[in-house]
């Protein structure tokens, strides 16, 4: 059942898809790349926008007591106690899929912000989707059981008015109540579920020769990279707030110059850990100083697991030369997507490696 309304939400919305960040890993692996980092908010900043969830709960339990005080005055009360059974279902079970999504993004980024194998960030990432989906679908849920329950006591309204005497004006107004908090508890989840898309699915990721910057903006996506080359400074802070030293939180800034001696900056706020997270930044993206200048050439030695310092050595320019013969059909498609500079480092390296003789 939950995995039907996160697959017709990701139908409607094409922008919307959870496993983004296990997709982008892969086509990472097959690319070579075997060293990343992940960087996301920290996890307190979903802990502090989780007080829309103590206010939704807060909310319910009023909304129990107002159903069981009408039931007294309402002969249909079994539908009632019906209701408050399934109110303290959602509830409980928001409750649940919320405090084991943290835990997990918790345990999972709290010391992510390092240079880890692709592997296991893979099945890391996995089970932070399902654990995801989990929760998107319950708030979902949640969110429709209380619009049926609106509805219903709509109707219940209708049938007093119907059959309107002075003595159930004390009726009406717990219905009323009833359906005030509903649309209040409609709204809340509603901007919770909003506010825990765009922190789960807003994340910033390097690699040895660049940087994503994925975006998730309720279930609008945006993807923007940046290589190392243009990078001129990246520096880090804490913020104002003693609590963001206490907590070591901080923000990370990175310059970058464009078109025309453009800078540009780029602001990674509410960072765990931000010296260590930026210096770690540095040392990957300056290892793609050490490596090769050719973006292609560094992607064919990723796979075959070759040093740079060593492409100048007979036995590893025969296995460069080997794997461009035993994957030349493939390499040949994939030429007539690629940029200009590219396709500069395709020519240059199938030029230099390909004829070598053993």
């Amino acid at each position: 059942m939950k995995d039907i309304i996160y697959n017709i939400y990701k139908t409607l919305f094409k922008w919307f898809i959870i496993e983004k960040d296990y997709n982008i890993l892969s086509k990472l692996k097959n690319d070579g790349v075997t060293q990343l980092m992940i960087i996301k908010k920290s996890w307190i900043f979903g802990l502090l926008i989780s007080w829309v969830l103590l206010v939704t709960v807060t909310i319910g339990i009023f909304n129990i007591i107002a159903i069981y005080d009408l039931s007294v005055f309402i002969k249909t009360s079994i539908l009632l106690y019906i209701i408050i059974w399934i109110i303290i279902y959602s509830i409980v079970s928001l409750i649940l899929n919320s405090v084991l999504f943290l835990i997990h993004f918790k345990r999972t980024y709290w010391n992510l912000n390092a240079t880890k194998d692709i592997d296991s960030v893979i099945n890391e990432v996995k089970i932070g989707d399902k654990l995801f989906k989990k929760f998107f679908s319950n708030v979902t849920i949640n969110i429709f059981i209380f619009i049926f329950a609106t509805i219903f006591y709509v109707s219940i309204i209708i049938f007093l008015y119907s059959y309107w005497k002075i003595g159930w004006v004390k009726e009406i107004f717990f219905v009323v109540l009833n359906i005030f908090l509903f649309i209040i508890q409609i709204l809340l989840m509603n901007h919770y579920r909003r506010r825990m898309i765009n922190f789960d699915m807003t994340y910033d990721m390097v690699i040895p020769w660049e940087m994503f910057f994925i975006s998730q903006k309720w279930f609008i996506s945006e993807v923007k990279t940046i290589e190392a080359d243009i990078i001129r400074t990246i520096d880090w802070k804490y913020g104002d707030n003693f609590l963001y030293g206490f907590l070591d939180l901080g923000t990370i800034e990175i310059i970058t110059i464009w078109w025309l001696e453009q800078l540009w900056t780029i602001d990674m706020t509410f960072i765990n850990k931000p010296e260590e997270t930026a210096i770690n930044i540095k040392d990957i993206l300056l290892s793609s100083k050490k490596t090769c200048s050719n973006s292609y050439l560094q992607k064919i030695i990723n796979k075959l697991d070759i040093k740079c310092s060593d492409v100048d050595k007979i036995e590893v320019k025969e296995k460069i030369s080997k794997y461009l013969h035993d994957n030349e059909s493939e390499e040949r498609k994939n030429f007539e997507l690629m940029d200009s500079a590219s396709k500069k480092d395709f020519e240059e390296v199938f030029e230099l490696y390909y004829n070598i003789k053993k």
